[in-house]
């Protein structure tokens, strides 16, 4: 299982939650992400006690997964461009959803909070060969949190809770978390967060 076929799964979440006219801080749209994002968990969990020999991992294959993810980075600035889109939006979407909110996250909430976590709690459980612990647990409740939190204002105490956005966060962190486990690394799982990217540009072109 690759992160590209992760994010094709995800990607499809969003095909359908724009031809419904829903988006995922709504009821319709956050079910729908949650119902696919625990798709995706589900296959990562498979996935777990496998790992590429070093001799099946080439310099050809690491040229062509960075080929993959500059196209995939660059295809809605394309899009935008053919339909007459403002590329300045989608320019934005894109660098902030790859290195800001894909890597940033990724490096606060596996890199640093899940690690520490680990350290004060330790990995006593195991599945597929996989050690984890709570940190995994707390570190995506945090994450969701964070979504959560994200419309209302605490400083003045006003805004809305987006509750629904939580949903599908969780399940992503879980996602993220089990790769960082998996891997050692928050490569996979900023990459995986970050390629959202993608669909989060078309949603700019076409709204």
């Amino acid at each position: 299982m690759s992160a590209f076929l992760i994010f094709a799964l995800t990607f499809v979440g969003y095909i359908v939650l724009g031809s419904l006219g829903t988006t995922y801080s709504e009821p319709l749209g956050a079910t729908i992400l949650t119902a696919l994002f625990t798709i995706v968990l589900i296959l990562v969990i498979q996935m777990l006690s496998k790992r590429p020999k070093e001799e099946e991992v080439t310099k050809t294959n690491h040229y062509a997964n960075v080929g993959i993810i500059i196209a995939i980075l660059i295809a809605p600035l394309f899009i935008a461009m053919n339909v007459g889109a403002a590329i300045g939006p989608v320019l934005s979407i894109v660098i902030w959803q790859f290195v800001f909110s894909g890597f940033g996250e990724e490096t606060f909430y596996r890199g640093y909070m899940q690690s520490r976590l680990n350290d004060a709690f330790g990995r006593p459980y195991e599945i597929r060969g996989v050690r984890f612990g709570f940190g995994l647990i707390i570190s995506a409740l945090m994450f969701s949190l964070a979504h959560i939190l994200n419309p209302f204002d605490l400083w003045t105490l006003t805004g809305e809770l987006a509750i629904w956005w939580g949903t599908f966060t969780f399940v992503g962190g879980l996602i993220f978390g089990l790769l960082r486990e998996w891997s050692g690394s928050i490569v996979p799982g900023g990459l995986v967060h970050g390629l959202e990217a993608f669909g989060e540009a078309l949603g700019v072109i076409f709204s």
